[in-house]
């Protein structure tokens, strides 16, 4: 019989929205509304299943049609996030899964560093990613004051910021990062999306080579396992020992193969939540799975689920048990 997956479970890759209704209501509507959500979202859960497992197909599509349905799913989960966006919905998804900690991502402006740092006052387990805007005047001074109210790391999206990777500001937060000794997650371009990024530069993991390098002692880590393309990430987790990734969005027999190639030391568990819905069950399903199928063994999938990002993003010291 095949181990079971259990605490400490340590989600790395979630993300929050403001919710600017339910405060605005008397107290009992919004236990009304919080029970309206909870019952959509049962209604909403065997389509949301599906379109997690058809979700890794895509990669599998030419291009033509892989970027067309692209742009179809940088929509699609809009609605959703009506019924399941924001950090309360996020605390009483953990506590339903067992998940311990999970790291909230900034996305600015749309949510600001300042919000998911308030978001970290709902709970212990939550802790801030954030990411600094290219109109930043001082960036080094921003991520610093960011540091020093508890973000653990920093974000940076090369495409959404519309920056080369020789940029100053980039430099400036590389540099500032390594000061500071915080890891930073960087987000490649293998999803299409002109509703998102416009028509910005595609950026691949094996471009990111000279930040690997340069900062060697820092931890990067590539989120999504690049998502559409995860070979090219693997590739360069095999080339350095400092870069790492999420598995958030991947079937349980990518994260197998990143096993087999980079070790179960250089994956972290990440759902993706909430878009699509339903994630944090999908995606520990999925590494439950890999254990079932004798995949990976129990060693390892402790590793995935919480021993790597509590080393990774120290957060021992930030009491994560």
């Amino acid at each position: 019989m095949s181990p079971t997956i259990a605490p400490p479970i340590i989600d790395v890759c979630t993300h929050v929205f403001p919710d600017p209704i339910t405060h605005r209501l008397p107290v009992g509507a919004r236990e009304t509304l919080k029970t309206v959500r909870r019952s959509v979202r049962t209604l909403f859960e065997p389509l949301s299943r599906h379109l997690h497992t058809t979700q890794p197909d895509l990669r599998h599509l030419p291009q033509g049609a892989r970027d067309a349905l692209d742009e179809i799913g940088s929509v699609l989960p809009l609605p959703g996030l009506l019924i399941e966006s924001t950090v309360f919905d996020l605390l009483e998804s953990m506590q339903a899964h067992s998940v311990s900690h999970s790291l909230i991502l900034s996305h600015p402006p749309t949510t600001s560093n300042g919000f998911v740092i308030e978001c970290m006052k709902e709970s212990p387990t939550l802790h801030a990613v954030v990411g600094i805007e290219k109109t930043e005047k001082d960036p080094s001074t921003e991520l610093k004051a960011w540091a020093e109210r508890g973000a653990v790391a920093l974000k940076l999206h090369p495409v959404a910021d519309h920056e080369t990777l020789s940029s100053k500001i980039y430099r400036d937060l590389l540099n500032t990062a390594a000061d500071l000794n915080i890891p930073v997650i960087v987000q490649a371009r293998n999803f299409q999306s002109h509703l998102l990024y416009g028509n910005a530069d595609t950026w691949h993991p094996l471009q990111f080579g000279s930040w690997f390098q340069r900062y060697s002692h820092i931890p990067f880590i590539i989120a999504h396992l690049n998502l559409h393309e995860p070979d090219e990430a693997l590739q360069i987790i095999e080339h350095y020992p400092n870069v790492y990734a999420d598995t958030s969005w991947q079937p349980e027999e990518v994260i197998a193969e990143g096993v087999r190639r980079v070790g179960a030391e250089k994956l972290l568990f990440g759902s993706g939540w909430p878009f699509l819905g339903n994630n944090l069950k999908i995606s520990l399903d999925r590494i439950q799975n890999c254990l079932d199928s004798q995949m990976m063994n129990e060693s390892q999938a402790k590793l995935i689920l919480s021993g790597n990002a509590l080393r990774v993003f120290n957060l021992n010291s930030h009491h994560a048990t």
